[in-house]
């Protein structure tokens, strides 16, 4: 019989439990803080997440609104081209009241001006600038004034104050640029976005930079199919001018809801020498860094394109950090609550072990009070009563009652001195003087020399004593109690096995190490009483099937000599009307016990 394994659900019987609270206290505090990491893991991941699409969200808002607006602002120029084709002559006061009347700074206020840039061949110049000045423009000229085969000139632009009234009569064809838009608006008839142009007119040293749409203007009714007839027919290009510093700001005043954001303007391709706009002013420290999420997006307008890059500050994951640090703390004080626990359960076992010391303490004196009292007294009591009888009476008495009280006196005398051995080895063993020394023995012989003891009683009660154990069998272990164990499971064994009965001892050696065992045909031992003949606790003894006495101190004195060799003993008994009652103790005792 071995012992049973504790199934996987014993954690929850509440002693299991409190008896282990100790070490499910560093369990708890390792997975709290493995459960608070994880958690505090998902809520920054799914508040990322979130803070991810709105910024997304945000930056694909402003690439579209510029798009808007460039829209906007190609179909205010291509308005303007169908105004002056209804005119052979469009002076600058008509210009100024179509623009004054299309309302366009009222409903577009990202729009810094709108103009018309004509083209002048060379052998007509000096008489396009008599024809200006006449006009009430006196100072009027074209600027760069060196010599060139064709001229430009800003010949109208509103509203016609500050920048714009600086930028009259500028050749914007001799920026290099410029004309690089204007040529490819002028070929492929097409609304066309300049490259960067550093403003220096009215920036106060700021640095600034903007950009110009142009929409070339042919010649009204004729043919401009292929480029070679857009460039015979070319009159000249409307134009609006950016600075990007406003128009961007507005667009991100109208959109931003108060994030801390940064939003780069580049022209085609990111680098220091394409950078248009900066939100935070150009020449900032850019946003970058794990603290920092951004995405390039590209802004296709026609054949040309700029790329913004949008950068936002993450915010403090203050959801993530509240959930680590709420589960930590929660997590420290359970590991702290069932230490606590802990100590008590522990304080709470030695005081139960202490209280079980004390009552098998108690057991222990009672046991040997009552053996002295009781057990003891009896045989000589019946010592002196049958050897009074004797000498009062000897005279008168015949041989055969002489010879049967001879008999009592014997028996008595025998009993007395079993207890007194077994009496004297247990309060050795209780005191700790019993000395313990093992050694290799050949079981056989040992057994042979306890068996001898007991041929007599076992004849007289008519009880056959067999043996079933192999040759050469040795076992390491202490002579002295392994001789007590023997002679009290044997005596045990005659004493429980009515006349005609049987005693087997048999050993045999198992891997564990040496298991011996006697099992006898007697009356058997009730379930109920099986589990307190081992126990001092518990005051079991009873009588043999003729009446034998025993003090139940035997068993005992067993179990400690069984456990003092690091082994074990057990009982198995089958009781009732079958034919096959009777009792089997068995122990085992390992070959080489550890030292």
């Amino acid at each position: 019989m071995g012992r049973k394994k504790k199934p996987w659900y014993a954690f929850l019987n509440k002693k299991f439990f409190y008896r282990n609270i100790g070490l499910y206290a560093n369990h708890t505090l390792i997975g709290g803080v493995i459960v608070t990491a994880i958690a505090a893991t998902l809520a920054f991941l799914a508040v990322e997440s979130r803070e991810k699409k709105e910024f997304f969200y945000m930056a694909n808002e402003i690439s579209n609104e510029l798009i808007d607006c460039l829209d906007d602002h190609a179909m205010m120029l291509r308005a303007g081209i169908a105004y002056m084709t209804l005119s052979d002559t469009v002076t600058q006061t008509d210009w100024e009241i179509y623009i004054e009347n299309a309302k366009i700074y009222q409903y577009m206020t990202d729009v810094q001006g709108m103009g018309f840039s004509l083209i002048i061949p060379d052998t007509t110049l000096q008489q396009h600038v008599d024809a200006i000045r006449s006009e009430s423009f006196p100072n009027y000229s074209v600027f760069p004034s060196y010599p060139r085969e064709v001229y430009t000139s800003i010949v109208f632009v509103e509203p016609f104050t500050g920048r714009n009234q600086r930028a009259f009569g500028y050749d914007m064809f001799t920026d290099p640029v410029r004309r690089k838009a204007m040529e490819h608006a002028r070929d492929n008839d097409i609304a066309c976005l300049s490259g960067r142009i550093r403003l220096e007119l009215d920036t106060g040293g700021e640095e600034l930079y903007g950009s110009l749409m142009f929409v070339p203007f042919y010649k009204p009714y004729a043919s401009a199919a292929t480029v070679e007839q857009r460039r015979k027919t070319i009159r000249g290009w409307l134009y609006s001018p950016y600075r990007l510093k406003t128009l961007m700001d507005e667009i991100y005043k109208n959109i931003n809801k108060g994030e801390k954001f940064q939003i780069l303007l580049y022209d085609e391709l990111v680098g220091d020498s394409t950078i248009m706009y900066d939100s935070q002013g150009i020449g900032s420290e850019a946003f970058s860094g794990w603290h920092f999420r951004g995405i390039n997006l590209p802004i296709y307008f026609h054949d040309n394109k700029w790329l913004l890059h949008y950068a936002q500050l993450r915010r403090f994951p203050y959801m993530a950090f509240f959930f680590l640090i709420a589960g930590c703390i929660i997590s420290i004080l359970l590991y702290l609550l069932m230490k606590g626990f802990s100590a008590i359960e522990s304080r709470s076992q030695q005081i139960r072990m202490k209280n079980k010391q004390l009552k098998t303490l108690n057991a222990t004196k009672d046991k040997f009070f009552s053996i002295i009292a009781h057990d003891l007294k009896s045989p000589f009591n019946a010592v002196l009563g049958f050897s009074d009888m004797l000498v009062a009476h000897v005279d008168n008495m015949e041989k055969k009652d002489i010879t049967r009280m001879a008999h009592l006196i014997n028996k008595s005398a025998n009993l007395a001195v079993g207890l007194l051995t077994n009496l004297m080895e247990w309060s050795q063993s209780q005191t700790g003087r019993t000395k313990f020394a093992p050694e290799d023995l050949e079981v056989g012989p040992l057994v042979d020399e306890v068996v001898f003891l007991f041929v007599d009683v076992a004849n007289e009660k008519g009880v056959e004593i067999v043996k079933d154990l192999p040759e050469q069998l040795t076992v390491f272990a202490d002579r002295e109690m392994l001789k007590t164990i023997m002679r009290n499971l044997i005596s045990n064994a005659i004493k429980f096995t009515p006349r005609g009965g049987r005693v087997t001892i048999s050993a045999e050696m198992q891997e564990k190490g040496l298991l011996m065992s006697v099992a006898d045909t007697g009356v058997g031992i009730s379930e109920q009483n099986l589990k307190k003949i081992f126990r001092i606790d518990e005051n079991f003894t009873t009588a043999g099937t003729e009446k034998e006495e025993g003090t139940g101190l035997g068993l005992i004195l067993c179990r400690e000599f069984v456990e003092k060799h690091k082994g074990r003993i057990w009982v198995e008994s089958i009781t009732g009307p079958s034919a096959k009652t009777g009792s089997v103790f068995s122990f085992r005792i390992p070959y080489k016990p550890a030292r």
